[in-house]
């Protein structure tokens, strides 16, 4: 039975770590003329968390690495007889393949070049279109009802579709909303009745970063043939860190709308409570992390409905027997509006 579980939990870990949303650094190392340099050892370090992976340069000078959860890293290169090279601040976002050539001065290897990277603009290797939030942009935002879902509606191509359409959400570069695609860390977050996003989740709080990919998604998207929208959430790192917001919104601090000023009626309840917070931190420094968000709203907003009392005469001329049984319950003057 033990062996059992072990089984199954090993197969759904492996399931997930296949299905999380990745990225990858790819280039070339040359030296001062240009030429490639084989044999090169690279390491790639996560800044927040401190996990390290390393690869070697090729025969024709190329490294990459593969796989990379989104985030911030930092990459270094050495070689016996020339200077170490240290490229500081590349963000790898989601399906995004960050091309970095480095450059090799001779030196002593206990020399050490520090650079800071700067955006990628355009990616060579890529022939997808779309484009991706990242979690500075998600983080200052403002998203009304705090509903995460709404960033993606800033992509270029993307519209939010019409009124009463089932499926909701949106849709891209002329596809249908039901053939967009949605997913939360890589894990499809769809509802399968009207093939329209789940956005009963509230996890504004916990999102990273969004990323829509409008035309020709790469091999691990297509379940759908439209639009693929992602959504990565947050993790934990080497510090501990967190949050806590509430918005509020209520009738003593708004004023009546016109309609309601004009019948004489009363201004409508609204309590609006929004509140929630986050934590993360290490569980072991540089191995293991959590991450914990939650989010809370209570609401109490009742809507007025209109009805106009029927007259006396309007009441006589009533036949039906049922009819006139429910106009006994009718309560009001003819010319007043029940609230």
């Amino acid at each position: 039975m033990r062996r059992a579980v072990l089984l199954f939990a090993s197969v759904v870990f492996a399931i997930a770590a296949d299905a999380a949303p990745v990225g990858s650094i790819k280039g070339y190392v040359r030296d001062a003329s240009g030429a490639v340099i084989p044999g090169v050892i690279l390491a790639l370090q996560n800044e927040l968390t401190s996990v390290t992976q390393k690869t070697t340069t090729d025969e024709n000078g190329l490294y990459q690495f593969r796989d990379l959860q989104p985030g911030m890293y930092q990459v270094s290169a050495e070689l016996a007889g020339f200077r170490k090279t240290t490229v500081r601040g590349i963000l790898v976002l989601v399906d995004q393949l960050v091309p970095l050539d480095l450059v090799l001065n001779v030196g002593d290897i206990t020399q050490e070049v520090e650079v800071t990277a700067t955006a990628t603009l355009v990616e060579p290797d890529k022939v997808s279109t779309g484009v991706n939030f990242d979690p500075d942009l998600t983080a200052q935002l403002p998203m009304v009802n705090r509903r995460f879902n709404d960033i993606a509606l800033l992509t270029p191509g993307a519209s939010l579709v019409p009124s009463g359409t089932q499926a909701g959400g949106l849709s891209a570069a002329g596809s249908r909303a039901q053939s967009t695609n949605w997913m939360i860390d890589g894990i499809n977050a769809l509802d399968p009745q009207v093939n329209g996003p789940t956005d009963s989740y509230r996890i504004a709080e916990a999102v990273q970063e969004v990323s829509v990919i409008t035309t020709a998604p790469s091999a691990e998207f297509g379940r759908q043939s439209g639009a693929q929208v992602n959504v990565v959430t947050k993790s934990g790192t080497n510090q501990l860190h967190g949050s806590a917001f509430w918005f509020v919104r209520n009738d003593a601090l708004q004023a009546a709308d016109f309609f309601t000023n004009k019948l004489g009626g009363q201004k409508n309840v609204l309590h609006r409570n929004q509140y929630g917070g986050s934590l993360g931190g290490p569980i072991r420094k540089d191995r293991s992390f959590f991450f914990y968000s939650w989010e809370g709203l209570q609401l109490v907003s009742p809507s007025p409905t209109t009805a106009i009392v029927p007259t006396q005469a309007q009441r006589d001329a009533v036949r039906d027997p049922i009819a006139r049984n429910i106009l006994q319950f009718e309560t009001g003057r003819h010319d007043q509006l029940c609230w």
